[in-house]
């Protein structure tokens, strides 16, 4: 896994869905997917950092052992 492709395409997804949330100001229910979607990527988002780090490619298996 790569943690910066990752934290990239989900920030374009985020964007995505924000855009599509907006251009369906009268149907209700494209805008309530869309905004799903948004907030669950918003909910996914705060595991990035965490993410970040266990695709670290610098963490050695003395890292590993500190983390468990």
């Amino acid at each position: 896994m790569n943690a910066d492709e990752i934290t990239e395409e989900t920030g374009n997804m985020w964007r995505t869905m924000y855009k599509l949330s907006k251009s369906f100001p009268d149907l209700a229910g494209p805008r309530r997917l869309a905004e799903t979607m948004k907030y669950k990527l918003d909910k996914f988002k705060q595991h990035l950092p965490v993410l970040l780090i266990a695709c670290n490619p610098g963490m050695k298996e003395r890292h590993w052992e500190q983390v468990l």
